[in-house]
């Protein structure tokens, strides 16, 4: 199995969390995407289908989890992304052609801050992006349900956590 090396500490947190225990869906059995890019329906409906065009103009989610417990992880198109990591670009022409990479999928859309964004601005940024992400998301996939946000953080502040609780958004402090 094929997992990309971590280039800093976002990526360290994000590949150790989803090979933890912590991790609502286990590694080994559901596939995980990482640097999604959504916004494409909004963006390609105004600028037109050119991948690359679209490509610099996306947002990313850090982290989608598909949700095939107790199903074979591997998708229509032939592969799990756990097997190697997938391009913006790439996914961008998955969607333009109709391929059906998280139809009719439940996900998990994950957000990761380090320590030092925490420092900066708490945890309301990420907040932001998870529900930002979920609305955007679900436009460009209709079909798959979003079962779950999370925040995977090396720190929080109490603010923060108690907003998270309320808004159904879970908080993963690893170390």
């Amino acid at each position: 199995m094929y997992w990309p090396k971590p280039k800093d500490r976002h990526d360290e947190l994000l590949l150790g969390f989803i090979h933890s225990e912590y991790s609502p869906l286990s590694a080994r059995r559901c596939p995980w995407c990482y640097g999604v890019p959504v916004g494409i329906r909004m963006l390609a409906s105004k600028y037109g289908k050119d991948a690359k065009h679209l490509s610099n103009l996306c947002k990313e989610i850090d982290a989608v989890g598909v949700n095939v417990e107790g199903r074979t992880a591997v998708w229509e198109w032939g592969h799990t992304p756990r097997e190697r990591p997938i391009s913006k670009k790439y996914f961008i022409k998955c969607w333009l052609n109709r391929w059906p990479i998280f139809e009719n999928k439940e996900v998990w859309i994950i957000e990761v801050k380090t320590k030092k964004e925490i420092e900066k601005e708490g945890l309301w940024r990420a907040i932001g992006q998870v529900f930002g992400y979920k609305t955007l998301f679900e436009d460009d996939w209709p079909s798959a349900k979003v079962v779950g946000l999370g925040i995977v953080c090396e720190d929080s502040d109490e603010l923060g956590e108690y907003a998270c609780q309320k808004l159904g958004i879970r908080i993963w402090k690893i170390e």
